[in-house]
């Protein structure tokens, strides 16, 4: 069995039923995964659901059965007080009584916090999601025709007002943009938002392919 440090430091390399084993063998808690800060809110409502299920499986097999011994007893007795005649005809009722098992149920708001992905600047200036490649470059172009007007207004002599006023106001909802697109465009090969930082990543964000299916920050925009 992994240690707690071997779980703690590569936690994505673990399935929710591994780290629940480990929780319950007592070699990690929940509490120590959640103040690692490496605990996604995707993987710990994978964890919960897992510990959920266990304790109805649990539930099923266990008392379940105890329940069905008590009530058995006391439905033949009922029977045999009532003195039931089963005539040639009528089929005879049955005195063991069914117990369905209990499942866990499945609600609509299981997945509600995995994010819906699908369409282009669904949510241009927001830093939660993914974006393809197409919308990243677009976006690009998109600030780079506004910087060569900004640059464009800046070595002019004589600015109109209006314009010098529109240039400035826009200045930082142009950079928030470029950079709440490129912190969806890491999300989107599972990386942090944090890696467009680094230098000539810019490269891989426009030629690099996407991270397949769903991931910690959503959906897959191409699928």
């Amino acid at each position: 069995m992994a240690t707690k440090d071997q779980i703690i430091n590569n936690l994505r390399e673990y399935s929710a039923s591994e780290i629940v084993h480990a929780i319950k063998c007592g070699e990690v808690s929940m509490y120590e995964l959640s103040k690692s800060g490496k605990l996604t809110p995707l993987m710990k409502k994978r964890i919960e659901e897992q510990m959920a299920c266990d304790s109805v499986e649990i539930n099923s097999t266990g008392s379940l059965i105890e329940s069905s011994e008590e009530i058995l007893p006391s439905v033949t007795a009922n029977l045999e007080e009532q003195a039931i005649v089963v005539t040639p005809d009528q089929p005879e009722i049955p005195t063991n009584p069914i117990v369905a098992p209990v499942l866990p149920s499945q609600s609509s708001e299981e997945y509600s916090e995995i994010l819906d992905n699908k369409g282009m600047f669904k949510r241009a200036f927001s830093f939660k999601g993914r974006i393809r490649r197409m919308e990243f470059g677009l976006s690009y172009i998109i600030f780079f025709v506004w910087y060569l007007l900004f640059a464009a207004v800046t070595e002019m002599n004589d600015v109109n007002p209006l314009l010098a006023l529109f240039i400035i106001l826009t200045i930082v909802p142009a950079y928030w943009f470029l950079w709440a697109q490129g912190a969806k465009r890491c999300h989107d090969r599972g990386n942090s938002g944090w890696y467009q930082i680094i230098p000539f990543y810019f490269l891989v964000m426009l030629f690099g392919g996407s991270e397949s299916g769903i991931n910690d920050y959503g959906t897959n925009p191409k699928e």
